[in-house]
């Protein structure tokens, strides 16, 4: 009698311990995924307040030629450089290709 107790003692513990460290585990995991979901929207915000509008002028350049005007840009004045240029940075944002 004894010995089921003690071990029934033991699981209650184990299982306390396990609950306890797999609720914490889960409760970091959703926090840093609603932190990084309203960091997308609040980056998106602020780049798009920090940016005047911009009238187009002359032609319209393909993103190959920005990109490649980027990089040497980017090389000559001792930046990293720049891997390429996506239209799709902001996927819920239309495209205005």
């Amino acid at each position: 009698m004894k010995k089921s107790k003690k071990t029934r003692e033991l699981i209650f513990q184990g299982h306390r311990y396990l609950g306890l460290f797999l609720g914490i585990l889960i409760a970091i995991t959703g926090l840093t995924a609603s932190m990084m979901i309203v960091m997308l929207d609040t980056e998106e915000f602020f780049i798009q307040q920090g940016i005047e509008q911009v009238t187009p002028q002359g032609e319209r350049l393909s993103l190959e030629v920005l990109s490649d005007r980027a990089k040497n840009d980017s090389i000559a004045q001792g930046y990293s450089i720049v891997n390429g240029i996506s239209p799709y940075t902001f996927p819920n944002r239309p495209l205005d290709l």
